[in-house]
């Protein structure tokens, strides 16, 4: 499904990063559900999600937001309307919900990490090995 979001990207390694987190995210997600509808309702919270990132691009083009505000922005917010969404979805008997929360918590820390090391990186640049010395 990621593929075909249309997502935007400020380089190669973004687009890895941010790829990866959110198969992670859906497959959490599906194995968390106890219904196939509750997980076809999340698919549209991470759309309306890219939606929101995608178009907070444009208030980063004219200098009213930060790259690192819009680059972490996207696993920010998704974390969050992911909480909302679970506070109202039935999961399944076997699944202990702390240690859900707190494998959710930890993927969420690893991406924004990952994500830090690509502000080191040239912006719209294909060869991401170029990097920013200062």
């Amino acid at each position: 499904m990621v593929e075909k979001m249309g997502i935007y990207f400020l380089n190669n390694g973004h687009e890895e990063i941010i790829t990866d987190f959110l198969d992670d995210m859906q497959g959490m997600i599906s194995d968390y559900t106890l219904y196939e509808e509750d997980f076809d309702s999340y698919k549209s919270i991470i759309l309306g999600t890219v939606e929101y990132h995608n178009s907070s691009y444009d208030s980063v083009q004219i200098k009213v937001l930060s790259e690192t505000s819009w680059i972490l922005s996207l696993p920010n917010n998704l974390y969050w309307a992911t909480l909302g969404f679970l506070s109202t979805t039935r999961c399944k008997s076997d699944i202990k919900k702390s240690k859900f929360d707190d494998e959710m918590l930890t993927l969420i820390i690893d991406t924004i990490t990952n994500l830090e090391s690509v502000l080191l990186m040239v912006a719209h640049h294909d060869d991401d090995n170029k990097m920013y010395l200062n």
